[in-house]
C-alpha cells in the first residue's frame, strides 16, 4: 500500500503504520490570551526545534525525520515563516468587558461592532477594563527574581511579620505602593481569590417559636447585638438626660415592642376552612364567585401594580391582565394553581399597600386574610409543580412573610422558588425555541428578580444564597422593548443585578471580619480586601450613566422612586461594607475614655468615614422619597434601610463627635415613622431605632412633640364599614398589651431571653441576668 499524507494538519498515514495519526489542532493567535489569562509566557530556548523547519526537512511521503541535517535559519526568518499575514489575522485584540468577566471568546464581525454575545443579549458592548499585564520570563527567571526580592525585603524589615500575603500587602500600603502593585507582584490575585482566603466565623443559632434558626456573622441581627454590647460598655451614666415628659415619651416607644407578638388569624369560619382545603378554587368560575365583585377587586390589584410591582417586578402586566380578565369572562376553565395563588397574593399585598385609601374601600380585609390562607395551604402543591406561575406565587409569599416579621420563613420560600426555577432551566437561555417572545423574556425577568431578592434576604440574615448564585448562569436580561418599560428607568434591572452580585462579595467580607472590631491590628490586615470591594462599588456607580444624577428629571414619580431606590441600595451596601470599621472606631473611642490607646490606623478611620457618609446619604435619599410622598412603609424595605443607617450614625454620635445634620436626618425618619402605618417588620425595627436614637443623642428634642404615639391602640385604624382592619390581615398585634407571645424570628432580635422592649435596657443586670433596676430608674437618677 502506498503511503498517503495530508500536509494541511488534518492527518497523516503511511504504509509503515497503516493508522491515521491526527495532528494537534493549530492554535489561533491570541487564544492563550483569552482562555488562559493568567498564563506566564515562556521564551523558547535557542536550541528548540520549530515545527516548520522539521516539516520542511522531511521527504515527500515520509514522516518528519530528526536524523536529517536541517538548514540553520535566523530568528527573523523563523518568525517570518510562522507569522500570519495581516490580512488573514482574525485575532480580537481587545475583548469586551462582558466576555472578559464570563471568560468566553469575544467574536466580532468588525472591530467597531458589538460582539456576538453582547448583541445576542441586547446589552452594550464596551471595553473599559484594563488588560492584564504580561510578564515575559521563564519560570526559573521569575523564581530567582522573587527569591532575591523576598530576601531584600526581609533584610530591610527584619522586625516585621512578613509570613502572610496580608502582612506583605499591609507593608506595601504603608510605603505607598498600593494594592495594585502588590497584586501584580504576587500574581494579580482577583478579588474573589482574596475573599476566598478569608475565614468566616460561626454565626448564632437562635431560639424561635418554630425552632432554632441560624443567623450568620454578616446578619443585621449580629450587628445590632454588637452595637448593643458597645452601648452597654459605655455605662448608662453617659446617657442623654430626660425630663419627666421626655421619659414618658421614651418609655411610650416600648409599648408596641413589648407587646409585639405573632398570632395566627382566627377569624376564619368553617365554610372558609372548607374552601381553603378544596382544589375547586382553581376553577375560574369558583374563584370568580369566591372573590368580591370585579369593581372591588380592581382597586387592590391596581394598587399592587402601582406600589409593589415596580420594586418587585415579576409579571408582564398586559399578559397578567388578560388572564385576570378571563376569570370573569370564561367560565369553567381550569386555572394554573400557581397563577391562582399569585393572583390572591397580589390582592393581599395590594390591600396592605393602600388599605386606608379609597382604592381599597369595600374590599373585605377578612377576605384578604382568607386568600392568604389559601395560598399558604397550597404551598406543597406549588413546590411540586414546575411552572413559572408557581415561582411567582412563592416569591410573593416570601415578600409577604418578610414584611410580616417572618424573615427566616421568607428566606425559605425564596429558596423554594429558586430551586423550582433551576429545575425549569430558568438560569440558562439554552434552547428556548419553545417559548414565545413574551414568555422567554418573562422567565428572564423573574429569574433576575429572584436573584436580587434572594441576595437581599441572604445579606440581611447572613446566610448563603439558596439557589441563584450559580456559576453556570447564562440567562440574559429581558428585552426592555417586551417588558413594561414604564415601571423602572432604562437599564435599571442591569444595574440592580450587578449590585446584587457585588453584595455576595460584600457579605463574605463582612462575615469574615465582623468579629475583628476589637482587634484593630487584625482588622488592618483585611483593609486591602475592603478597598478592593469599595473600588468595585465605585466602578459600579460610574457605569450608571444618566442614572448617576440623583436629580435627573424623570417623567413619572414611579420612575423617580426606582431611581432613588437604586441609590439607596448602593449606599446601604457601602455602609454594610464599612460596618466592621465603624464598630472598630466606636470601640477604640470607648477605650480611649478610660485608658491610653494607640492612634487608630488611618485606613480604618477612612473606611469608617466612608460607611458613615453612605449611611447619611441613605437617610437623605429616603428623605427625598418622603418629601415626594414616595415612601413604601408597608410593602417594601424603605424603613429597614433607615434602621441600618441610624445604627451606623448612632455609633459615631455616641462615641465620636455629634453632627447636627445626623440628628436632623434621624429625627426626620423617627417622626415620619410615627405618622405612618408600617408593616410589622419595619414597625418593630423603627421602635428599636427610636430607643437607640434617644440613647445616642440623635432623637428629637424632649420639648418637641413626637407626633402621634406609636402605641398599639393609636395605630389601629378605624373599622372600614364594620370590616376588620389591616392588623387582622398581618395578624401580629394582640389587643391586650399584657399578652406576650413570640414575635416570629424578630422576637429575640439577636439576643437570648430579652424582649425587644428591653433591647437597650442594658444596664443594671447582674452576672446571672437578673435585673437590678430598669431604664426608668436609671434615667430618673
Amino acid at each position: 500500500m502506498s503511503g498517503t499524507s495530508y500536509h494541511g494538519g488534518e492527518y497523516s498515514s503511511s504504509s509503515a503504520s497503516g493508522h491515521l495519526r491526527r495532528a494537534p489542532p493549530r492554535a489561533r493567535p491570541g487564544d492563550e490570551d483569552e482562555f488562559y489569562p493568567d498564563l506566564v509566557h515562556y521564551t523558547p530556548a535557542p536550541h528548540t526545534l520549530d515545527e516548520a523547519s522539521v516539516a520542511s526537512s522531511a521527504s515527500p511521503g515520509e514522516g518528519p525525520s530528526l536524523s536529517r541535517p536541517r538548514v540553520r535559519q535566523t530568528d527573523e526568518e523563523r518568525k517570518a515563516k510562522r507569522r500570519v499575514p495581516e490580512d488573514k489575522r482574525r485575532r480580537v485584540e481587545v475583548s469586551c468587558d462582558r466576555c472578559k468577566l464570563r471568560k468566553t471568546k469575544c467574536f466580532r464581525d468588525a472591530s467597531e461592532a458589538a460582539c456576538k454575545e453582547c448583541a445576542r443579549a441586547g446589552v452594550a458592548c464596551v471595553s473599559k477594563l484594563p488588560r492584564k499585564r504580561r510578564i515575559y520570563a521563564t519560570e526559573e527567571q521569575l523564581t530567582g527574581r522573587f527569591r532575591a526580592l523576598d530576601a531584600i525585603v526581609r533584610h530591610l524589615y527584619s522586625g516585621r511579620d512578613l509570613e502572610s500575603d496580608e502582612s506583605v500587602e499591609a507593608l506595601a500600603a504603608e510605603l505607598g505602593a498600593g494594592s495594585a502593585e502588590v497584586g501584580s507582584a504576587i500574581g494579580d490575585a482577583p478579588v474573589n481569590q482574596r475573599l476566598a482566603n478569608l475565614t468566616v466565623p460561626e454565626g448564632r443559632l437562635m431560639r424561635s417559636p418554630a425552632g432554632p434558626i441560624y443567623l450568620g456573622a454578616a446578619s443585621t441581627f449580629l450587628f445590632a447585638s454588637q452595637v448593643r454590647e458597645l452601648v452597654k460598655r459605655s455605662k448608662l451614666d453617659n446617657l442623654v438626660s430626660f425630663d419627666e415628659a421626655g421619659l414618658r415619651r421614651f418609655l411610650q416607644t416600648a409599648d408596641l415592642a413589648s407587646s409585639g407578638a405573632a398570632r395566627s388569624h382566627t377569624g376564619r369560619d368553617q365554610e372558609d376552612d372548607a374552601a381553603v382545603h378544596s382544589d375547586a378554587i382553581f376553577q375560574s368560575s369558583v374563584l370568580a364567585t369566591s372573590l368580591p365583585p370585579r369593581e372591588v377587586c380592581d382597586g387592590p390589584l391596581s394598587a399592587f401594580f402601582n406600589h409593589v410591582h415596580p420594586s418587585f417586578s415579576i409579571f408582564h402586566r398586559s399578559s397578567f391582565q388578560d388572564q385576570y380578565q378571563a376569570i370573569w369572562t370564561r367560565e369553567g376553565h381550569e386555572l394554573d394553581p400557581g397563577w391562582a395563588c399569585a393572583l390572591l397574593m397580589a390582592l393581599v399585598l395590594g390591600v396592605q399597600a393602600v388599605e386606608s385609601e379609597r382604592s381599597a374601600r369595600g374590599f373585605p380585609v377578612t377576605a384578604a386574610a382568607r386568600y392568604l390562607a389559601i395560598a399558604k395551604d397550597h404551598v406543597a402543591r406549588l413546590t411540586t409543580t414546575t411552572s413559572l406561575a408557581s415561582v411567582q406565587a412563592l416569591m410573593l409569599l416570601s415578600l409577604y412573610h418578610y414584611n410580616a416579621g417572618e424573615r427566616s420563613s421568607a428566606w425559605t420560600f425564596i429558596g423554594q422558588a429558586a430551586r423550582i426555577a433551576v429545575s425549569m432551566g430558568m438560569h440558562r437561555d439554552g434552547e428556548d425555541g419553545n417559548f414565545d417572545t413574551i414568555e422567554r423574556n418573562l422567565r428572564r425577568l423573574v429569574w433576575w428578580q429572584l436573584f436580587i431578592f434572594e441576595q437581599t434576604l441572604s445579606l440581611d440574615l447572613g446566610r448563603p444564597g439558596s439557589g441563584t448564585d450559580l456559576s453556570d448562569v447564562t440567562v440574559a436580561l429581558p428585552d426592555p422593548a417586551v417588558m413594561d418599560q414604564g415601571d423602572y428607568p432604562t437599564e435599571y434591572l442591569k444595574h440592580s443585578v450587578a449590585l446584587a452580585d457585588l453584595s455576595i462579595k460584600v457579605k463574605r467580607y463582612v462575615a469574615a471580619t465582623s468579629m475583628d472590631y476589637e482587634d484593630p491590628r487584625k482588622l488592618t490586615h483585611s483593609t486591602l480586601q475592603a478597598e478592593d470591594l469599595h473600588r468595585l462599588l465605585l466602578r459600579w456607580e460610574s457605569h450608571l450613566g444618566e442614572l448617576l444624577d440623583t436629580e435627573y428629571p424623570f417623567a413619572t414619580a414611579r420612575l423617580r422612586r426606582m431611581h432613588l431606590l437604586l441609590h439607596i441600595q448602593y449606599q446601604h451596601l457601602t455602609a454594610v461594607l464599612g460596618r466592621p470599621f465603624v464598630l472598630c472606631h466606636a470601640h477604640h473611642m470607648a477605650l480611649s475614655r478610660t485608658q491610653a490607646v494607640h492612634p487608630l490606623d488611618p485606613r480604618l478611620e477612612s473606611l469608617a468615614t466612608t460607611a458613615r457618609d453612605a449611611a447619611r446619604l441613605t437617610l437623605d435619599y429616603l428623605h427625598r422619597l418622603a418629601e415626594s410622598d414616595l415612601l413604601e412603609p408597608k410593602v417594601w424595605l424603605d424603613f429597614a434601610y433607615a434602621h441600618h443607617a441610624t445604627f451606623i450614625l448612632g455609633l459615631h454620635s455616641k462615641f465620636g463627635l455629634k453632627d447636627p445634620d445626623d440628628r436632623r436626618a434621624v429625627t426626620d425618619m423617627v417622626n415620619r415613622a410615627q405618622r405612618l402605618t408600617l408593616a410589622p417588620t419595619y414597625r418593630l425595627l423603627m421602635q428599636i431605632t427610636t430607643q437607640y436614637a434617644y440613647i445616642v443623642g440623635l432623637a428629637p428634642d424632649n420639648q418637641a412633640s413626637l407626633g402621634p404615639s406609636m402605641k398599639v391602640s393609636s395605630q389601629r385604624l378605624a373599622p372600614m364599614q364594620g370590616q376588620a382592619s389591616l392588623e387582622e390581615l398581618f395578624s401580629i398585634l394582640p389587643e391586650d398589651p399584657k399578652v406576650i407571645e413570640p414575635f416570629g424570628d424578630l422576637r429575640a432580635f439577636g439576643m437570648d431571653g430579652v424582649v425587644p422592649m428591653d433591647y437597650f435596657d442594658v444596664g443594671l443586670r447582674d452576672a446571672t441576668g437578673g435585673n437590678r433596676g430598669g431604664m426608668e430608674a436609671q434615667a430618673l437618677r
